[in-house]
């Protein structure tokens, strides 16, 4: 049996994915890999323990969640990227930066 209901289980991921989209900081990618690789193996238990007829009216719910994951954790491995970018890509991308601002303006 599982240990948790289909119900709780997308409530907790919602507030999983809500945090992973409110971190300023960002996810390097072994950590985004995990959180994924947990949510797949969670999501798959949860659904092999339902009865077929369940199985069908939960599985579009937990695919859409897995699609807001992947789009979190997309979010925050570009958000990782750019912070820890290294000195010359910062310079160079806010010269570059600078540059697209000037010609917007003129």
């Amino acid at each position: 049996m599982p240990s948790e209901t289909v119900e709780e289980f997308v409530e907790k991921w919602e507030g999983i994915i809500d945090d992973i989209k409110n971190n300023p900081y960002g996810l390097d990618r072994g950590d985004a890999e995990d959180i994924e690789l947990e949510f797949r193996l969670k999501s798959t238990m949860l659904l092999v323990t339902q009865f077929r007829n369940e199985r069908a009216r939960y599985y579009p719910k937990i695919n859409l969640l897995e699609s807001e994951l992947k789009a979190a954790l997309a979010l925050a491995t570009s958000k990782y990227k750019l912070k820890h970018r290294g000195i010359l890509a910062r310079i160079f991308g806010g010269a570059i930066d600078t540059l697209k601002t000037l010609r917007r303006s003129t």
